[in-house]
This record gives structure tokens, sequence and C-alpha cells, in this order.
């Protein structure tokens, strides 16, 4: 079973690849709202031709299965032939039919094809269950460095923490940054020394 990522053109007719050893998840889903928001990007990734695995760059080689950067392409990285190169399908509902796991680019957003339905990825937004903030540190930025912010015990918690004082949260697990929650009130040309 694979996943077909691909791009609506002007003409009608969708750009597409297949992505081979990975499965629908939700790193996955992130990947493609996180890193390919826009045309360039989505360009580039499918210029790749088919792929093992997504990963939030497109450009450079990938390096070993350690690799979280880079994309895994079998043409490139995996030196396969040309029978993975980008394909293009007539229409919408033929692009549909190549898998059971389609995503769409279109109109500057992605869309999980399910059955009849174009499903917006901006709807699914996955947050963590309750249970796993025991395993993530909050930090709080402070003069130009990040200072551990009180305990809290849920996400309800922490979002209203960061809207009540009006500071951005940083999450973390362990060392890796796993989410960063900005207040309602937060303006963008505000800048935190």
């Amino acid at each position: 079973m694979s996943i077909q990522i691909g791009k609506l053109l002007a003409n009608g007719t969708v750009r597409h690849i297949k992505v081979t050893n990975e499965e629908l998840s939700e790193r996955f889903i992130r990947v493609l709202k996180r890193f390919y928001p826009n045309d360039q990007r989505v360009d580039a990734l499918i210029a790749l031709g088919d792929i093992h695995r997504l990963g939030p760059s497109p450009y450079g080689k990938w390096i070993d299965c350690r690799d979280e950067i880079h994309c895994f392409g079998a043409i490139r990285d995996g030196r396969r032939d040309n029978t993975h190169l980008p394909r293009t399908a007539d229409s919408v509902e033929v692009f549909r039919s190549f898998a059971d796991d389609c995503f769409l680019f279109a109109e500057g957003k992605w869309y999980y094809l399910a059955m009849e339905e174009q499903i917006p990825l901006e709807e699914y937004d996955f947050k963590p269950n309750k249970n796993t903030i025991c395993n993530l540190t909050i930090f709080r930025n402070r003069q130009a460095s990040l200072c551990p912010a009180p305990r809290m015990n849920s996400w309800q918690e922490i979002e209203e923490y960061a809207e009540r004082e009006g500071e951005i949260l940083y999450i973390f697990r362990g060392r890796r940054l796993v989410r960063i929650i900005k207040p309602s009130t937060f303006n963008e040309e505000k800048k935190y020394v």
C-alpha cells in the first residue's frame, strides 16, 4: 500500500508521486502541513519523483536512516530507474483512484481525498492526549532566554496560561521542540527581547 501526493495544475490535471515506505500518521500529516505550505516547496517535493520517506526538506541528499531532515528520493538517493519519475493524472478523480490515501495540494491548501470528499488538512489539529503532558517541559521567553514555566497538568491549562499571561510558550519533549503556543493577542510585529 502506498500514499499518493499530488498537486492540481491549472489545466485540471494532477502531477503526483508515490510515497512507498511510509504509513499514514500524525507525523506525516504534520510534515505536509508545516513544511510544504506553498507551490515552490510542493513543486520541489514532486520533482524528486517517488519517495520512500517524507522529510521536512526536499532539498539536499538523504544522509542515512537517522536523517530526520531530508526526503529519501527513490531516484536521487536510492538510485532507482526512471519509472519513479513524477506522473500526471488526467483529473482529480483519476488521481484519487490510485491509492486509499491521497493528498492533494490545490489553491494553496492541502486536502485529504477520502471517498468522494476533499477534506482540508487544516481541519486536522493533532494534540497529544492529556496523559502525555507528564513527559513535556514548558518554557517561556524571559529577556531573550528560556525560563521554566509553572507546572501545568493539561493542554487546556497550558493554552489558558499563554492567553492569561500573554506569553509564547515553548513545549519540549526532552531536547526536542514539539510545539509553540502563542496567545491570540500576540502581534507578529511585537518582538520579544
